[in-house]
């Protein structure tokens, strides 16, 4: 599906989100609903991650970054930019443009956001991840900030098949091991959040 027809499939469901239906799709098997989080954990933070689209002539890619290896609670793995929300941050889409400038140098004047995919729940971290779509007509400048970004995945859309999903046991700091689908792409395992998030975007380009 082409970069054009994509964002007009987005423009026209971005309303119609299947939430915790998509989210179930990619999830580790001991996964819990984001609802059942919420009542467990009123506590909760808030944090809220950058899903950016771009055209690469035509060809819909998705930005993806790889966090650093470190004893923190995603260390190692593939995720949105994104992040804690500071008490500045007026609104959750300030949070979420506000952390991608910071973690991968994209200008928030250079996006079109679409607007919230489904808010989603991380027992190992305690965070309520409140995601938000955009798009860039062309490549945007990505300068990665070495602290936080050990590398960037720029995939093609079409690189994520949900009825191909192959799954595999993952080592989680909540969990211990788990099994959990993943989507691969080129040596990495996106899997847990990151990949439910996909999944929800996957759901909406479906409909």
């Amino acid at each position: 599906m082409r970069f054009e027809k994509i964002i007009e499939k987005l423009q026209s469901n971005i309303h119609l989100l299947p939430g915790e239906d998509a989210h179930r799709l990619s999830a580790p098997r001991q996964r819990l609903s984001t609802k059942d989080y919420l009542d467990q954990n009123p506590s909760y933070k808030t944090s809220c991650v950058a899903v950016i689209i771009y055209s690469d002539n035509g060809i819909a890619r998705l930005l993806l970054m790889e966090r650093p290896e470190g004893p923190f609670a995603h260390g190692g793995q593939i995720s949105f930019p994104g992040g804690k929300r500071e008490q500045d941050d007026i609104t959750l889409l300030d949070t979420a443009m506000r952390e991608m400038y910071e973690e991968v140098g994209i200008s928030p004047s250079s996006i079109t956001v679409l607007g919230p995919l489904s808010e989603l729940y991380i027992p190992v971290s305690n965070f309520l991840v409140h995601p938000f779509i955009g798009y860039a007509e062309t490549k945007p400048m990505i300068l990665p900030n070495p602290a936080e970004v050990k590398s960037i995945l720029t995939p093609e859309i079409a690189t994520f098949n949900l009825n191909e999903m192959p799954v595999d046991r993952f080592e989680s700091l909540s969990f211990g091991w788990i099994e959990a689908p993943y989507f691969p792409v080129e040596q990495h395992r996106i899997w847990g959040a990151t990949a439910m998030i996909i999944s929800e975007l996957m759901q909406l380009l479906k409909k």
